[in-house]
């Protein structure tokens, strides 16, 4: 049996009543009597108790349940964590060439247009060169670039390349790799690259022609500077909340809902967020706006500094009753949460502070929705289906069910169970009408039980009405809850309250 989504839990507390697996002995059921059957068997089906807590955990792995200080069970839906990374954000050199055309050239670093680069320390990538000598001599070719700096020495090529002529030029080809330099920016974003090329007879000067460098697989390990306030998108996501996956009519009131964004940052410089969208989209297909501060002006979400280099800062942001609009938003039987929410590095545009990024910083967002099961329900009404097989059973003239709860948790449950063929046709039901199957536990003006309720109820079915449901390969059960005084009230439901329920039947069959 699959007890799958919160409503369905729910309601399956019902479903308990006829699925039980926790048999004991029938003695405490033995008042259960009917008309004098002569063939008849006293089956005890099961004595159980059951706290809504153990139920919940039955959930599919989108709901998480806990138990808050209080003692208060609480439900939580996580979203998918969103991440932008050191790679995803910075390409501060793109793979590709330039020509040099004279013996020192500057080289454009094609930087976002807010950065101001202070320096960039290099872990992996390669500087290819390709030039052709027309001189009928060998040259001593130099390449440097003075900004790439690795233990005080500048980045240097250096080549012997052999003769060649006007019409069958010498074509010189290589590279070296650049992991461990320093790459040092100026002020106007450009990268300085000077060559000199000699006659190794006599030290005089020449121009080599056709001279390109390109810049291969460079990757950062570290940049440093004011890295810019160009704006961080991050997925768009929704949320799903099983608790209304079911929900046919009815309303759910919670008293103190939460959502609660975890921001994980481990980029060294101020960033702010930017939320494009947060709506919740309800079971009855309307789209509503969450309103907050937090969304309206963003958050400054905290970060390492200089001194702290591979540290990750921990932001914990809570939206409640007291700064948006979600109890009301989260009462009207809400099934998903939508929402984008973007990063705003340097929001304030200040070129003082200097900030950093590593090649393992990361930027992480993780939403999450918490449901204290605190509040209303009134007349909250669920459906699912479960499948059967009660085609071995042919000899049946009676079943009589006695179903005896004992509820310490303040909320009844009415429940119909609807016996379905292949046909989708509805054969019989199994109460003639709803039934109540659990009284709710009285509570006090702090909405915490008092007592316990107990409840009595029959379910009875000769072999007309049994042998037509044989027939059916499925039930449908219809259930409706409320809390205590028709929902009019707030409760609270802890974790220790428990069911207690007791059930056996009485089966007849022919001789």
């Amino acid at each position: 049996m699959n007890y799958c989504r919160l409503a369905s839990i729910l309601m399956s507390i019902s479903l308990l009543l006829f699925l039980g697996t926790a048999c004991k002995k029938y003695e405490d059921l033995e008042d259960a009597k009917t008309s004098n059957w002569k063939a008849e068997f006293a089956i005890p089906l099961f004595s159980s108790s059951t706290s809504l807590e153990d139920v919940l955990q039955r959930f599919e792995d989108g709901t998480f349940v806990t138990v808050n200080a209080e003692g208060l069970i609480v439900l939580n839906y996580k979203g998918d964590i969103i991440a932008r990374s050191t790679e995803d954000i910075f390409n501060v050199l793109s793979d590709g060439f330039f020509e040099v055309e004279d013996t020192s050239v500057a080289i454009y670093l094609p930087l976002p247009s807010s950065m101001d680069l202070d320096f960039a320390d290099l872990k992996s990538g390669t500087i290819a060169y390709r030039f052709e000598s027309r001189i009928e001599e060998e040259l001593d070719v130099k390449i440097t670039y003075p900004q790439l700096i690795k233990n005080g020495t500048a980045f240097q090529i250096a080549t012997t390349v052999p003769p060649g002529n006007t019409n069958v030029p010498y074509v010189a080809e290589g590279g070296k790799s650049v992991i461990d330099y320093r790459l040092i920016s100026t002020n106007n974003d450009s990268l300085l690259v000077e060559y000199e090329a000699r006659r190794v007879s006599n030290g005089e000067l020449v121009e080599l022609k056709n001279f390109f460098m390109a810049f291969v697989d460079f990757k950062f390990s570290y940049l440093e500077g004011y890295l810019g306030q160009d704006l961080y998108e991050l997925d768009r996501d929704t949320l799903e909340i099983e608790f209304f996956e079911n929900w046919t009519r009815g309303d759910v009131y919670f008293e103190d809902p939460k959502i609660l964004l975890t921001i994980r940052n481990s980029f060294g410089f101020p960033v702010r967020t930017s939320t494009q969208v947060m709506n919740v989209f309800t079971a009855d297909g309307t789209t509503l706006n969450i309103t907050s501060p937090f969304i309206t002006d963003g958050v400054d979400v905290s970060y390492p500094k200089l001194n702290q280099v591979g540290l990750t800062t921990i932001d914990s942001i809570y939206m409640d009753n007291t700064n948006s609009n979600l109890q009301a938003v989260l009462s009207s039987n809400p099934i998903a949460l939508d929402y984008d929410i973007d990063a705003v590095p340097n929001p304030d545009q200040n070129l003082n502070i200097r900030g950093f990024s590593t090649d393992s910083s990361e930027f992480r967002v993780r939403v999450e929705v918490e449901l204290p099961i605190y509040g209303t329900a009134s007349g909250f009404a669920v459906t699912d289906t479960f499948e059967v097989d009660f085609s071995t059973y042919d000899k049946v003239d009676f079943v009589e069910f006695k179903i005896i709860s004992e509820n310490g948790i303040p909320l009844e449950v009415m429940a119909q169970i609807y016996f379905v063929n292949e046909a989708n046709e509805i054969l019989d039901s199994l109460f003639q009408f709803e039934e109540r199957v659990l009284e709710a536990a009285p509570v006090d003006g702090n909405g915490e039980a008092t007592s316990k309720m107990e409840k009595v109820s029959f379910a009875k079915m000769d072999a007309a009405r049994f042998n037509n449901i044989r027939k059916a390969n499925r039930i449908l059960v219809a259930s409706a809850f409320e809390t205590y005084n028709d929902g009019q009230q707030l409760v609270k439901i802890y974790a220790d309250q428990v069911v207690e329920l007791r059930m056996g039947m009485r089966v007849g069959l022919s001789q």
